[in-house]
């Protein structure tokens, strides 16, 4: 039985050329991004929040109310450092469902043109 391996190599080609077209959309549409839509998201899936100490800001206020703010006690509590941290995952989330939100209106575009 005689099986043709180029039909393989060009589908395999073609599915990397699409994940990189995929990929490059992506970088496109994020970088476009407007910061004020990305903090609106933020503030939005903050809103969802259920329990205040799952709030990205609830230990710094924790520390401050405890042990008192920066100006009172002449320093930064170590807690101020964290909610860059602690805010990282729900801006990444942001970001990605507004990059997904632009990527299916191009496709329903794409689609209502044919």
């Amino acid at each position: 039985m005689y099986t043709d391996h180029r039909i393989d190599v060009n589908a395999q080609y073609f599915e990397v050329l699409e994940a990189q077209l995929e990929q490059q959309r992506y970088q496109e549409v994020r970088d476009a991004l407007d910061p004020r839509d990305v903090l609106a998201e933020v503030q939005h899936l903050m809103l969802g929040i259920g329990r205040d100490e799952e709030h990205p800001l609830f230990p710094l206020i924790q520390a401050c109310v405890t042990r008192g703010t920066t100006n009172e006690c002449g320093q930064r509590p170590y807690e101020a450092a964290l909610v860059g941290e602690a805010c990282l995952p729900l801006i990444e989330r942001a970001i990605g469902r507004l990059v997904h939100a632009q990527l299916m209106v191009e496709v329903e575009d794409d689609a209502a043109a044919f």
